[in-house]
């Protein structure tokens, strides 16, 4: 069983962005730090689903990671399943009080109109160190993590 959002992922996420990763942009947002984005296609799938890492490097200090998949055809139900309960089992109810993955899960993830319903977020930070939020939306399905110092 996993204890942290550390183990989730094969990649290292303190080790990361390295030299393999694309800087693909840097701004500055509304108040006044500066965000450099990284991003890199991975050759397997993290947590059976993501192929792309995405990093924002705020002011040097501060890390968000997205690990991200933008073929919705190729995202696996049973995957998301285990990834959301495995979370759950580290988090517990999420910030709208939803716990383990259930069939309206699936109902909202497949459905054309209301899909980004679909998800959970542990984004209280006085809970949870690291906040952690899954979501679809009609191009991508994507696990943020948000707030992983240097």
């Amino acid at each position: 069983m996993k204890k942290t959002i550390f183990e989730f992922f094969q990649v290292d996420l303190n080790a990361i962005p390295d030299e393999t990763f694309v800087k693909a942009e840097t701004i500055e947002n509304e108040s006044g730090n500066t965000i450099e984005v990284f991003r890199k296609n991975i050759s397997y799938k993290e947590c059976g689903l993501f192929d792309t890492i995405e990093i924002r490097l705020i002011d040097k200090k501060c890390k968000n990671f997205s690990f991200k998949n933008y073929d919705l055809n190729t995202v696996q139900i049973d995957k998301i399943k285990t990834l959301i309960d495995e979370l759950y089992l580290i988090y517990g109810n999420d910030s709208s009080n939803k716990g383990k993955f259930n069939n309206k899960d699936i109902e909202e993830y497949n459905d054309k109109e209301f899909y980004m319903l679909f998800g959970r977020s542990w984004s209280d930070y006085e809970i949870n160190k690291f906040p952690v939020a899954i979501n679809r939306d009609e191009n991508e399905f994507e696990i943020a993590i948000w707030g992983i110092g240097l």
